[in-house]
């Protein structure tokens, strides 16, 4: 038999030809339910029977894939097959080979989200599950970036963060809060406007002032607790979270002037009970907290 099968698709922006090479060889043209045959086409070869199918689609007019398919839509298996019970998009980073060590791997997963969230207006679950470690730079270049294009508000609509240990949510705490300064104002009523009054190079200046002054004022001072108890000491610790990385990379030089900053911002004292009293080693604890939590590269 020359014909076997034909699948007809009612459309002028579908061309389909068959050639047939079993025991002859014909050709078989449908175009706007139109058709036409020819006997004798070119062929492959007498050796390998089969049927060519050349389908081509003429992009000078409009395509409607589903008008084609007579009201069919078309089905997106690979979103299909992330989906769970609740028609959710569920990305699983554990999956992914590219890991989550760089920020290319980080911009690669960015584009990846970007697309399905172009094809798909379910919310997009980003699950962290049996991921240990991200980096500083992967965070800001994926959750950052895309925390400003969509904007916070936004951001939460479209998606959702899942199966985050405590180090992997100090890190894109601090990454989507630093890429934020730099592009919009949170005010203290919780509102968003656009493009930033507070920019990591006035928080750094508002700190070098203060701690300038401080250091003056206090010169004879010999007591720690009371070169704390400074209003301008306490206007540093008043600066919040922001002031965290310079605190730290100033007690690289101070060791002693910062450690009850630090406690007294973060609520919390990672120097053991033998480090006490050993102005270096507190520095020190202090200092590998702050690599912990991706404050120190």
């Amino acid at each position: 038999m020359k014909f076997v099968s034909l699948y007809f698709i009612k459309s002028e922006a579908f061309f389909l030809k068959y050639f047939l090479s079993f025991n002859t060889f014909g050709f078989l043209g449908i175009r706007a339910s139109k058709t036409k045959t020819w006997e004798k086409v070119p062929f492959l070869s007498h050796d390998n029977n089969c049927t060519t199918v050349d389908f081509q689609i003429d992009f000078d007019k409009e395509i409607s894939i589903k008008d084609a398919l007579g009201g069919y839509e078309p089905t997106n298996l690979r979103l299909e097959n992330i989906q769970d019970d609740s028609d959710n998009i569920v990305y699983k980073f554990a999956e992914k080979s590219s890991g989550t060590g760089t920020r290319q791997s980080g911009l690669a997963i960015k584009n990846e989200i970007l697309n399905i969230s172009n094809q798909t207006n379910s919310l997009i679950v980003l699950d962290f599950k049996d991921i240990s470690i991200v980096s500083s730079s992967f965070a800001d270049e994926l959750i950052g970036k895309l925390v400003v294009k969509f904007g916070f508000i936004g951001f939460t609509q479209r998606f959702k963060l899942t199966n985050m240990n405590e180090f992997i949510q100090t890190i894109i705490n601090r990454s989507v809060f630093q890429r934020i300064s730099q592009n919009i104002n949170i005010d203290v009523s919780g509102k968003i406007s656009q493009r930033t009054q507070i920019k990591s190079e006035e928080i750094r200046k508002k700190f070098i002032d203060l701690a300038s002054q401080w250091t003056q004022e206090v010169e004879g001072l010999s007591s720690t607790v009371e070169m704390a108890k400074h209003p301008l000491y306490q206007e540093i610790i008043e600066m919040g979270e922001t002031v965290i990385p310079l605190l730290l990379e100033d007690l690289q030089q101070n060791p002693l002037y910062w450690l009850s900053a630090l406690r007294q911002i973060t609520q919390g004292n990672p120097i053991l009970p033998e480090q006490r009293g050993k102005v270096k080693q507190m520095a020190e604890a202090w200092l590998n907290w702050g690599r912990q939590k991706g404050y120190i590269a």
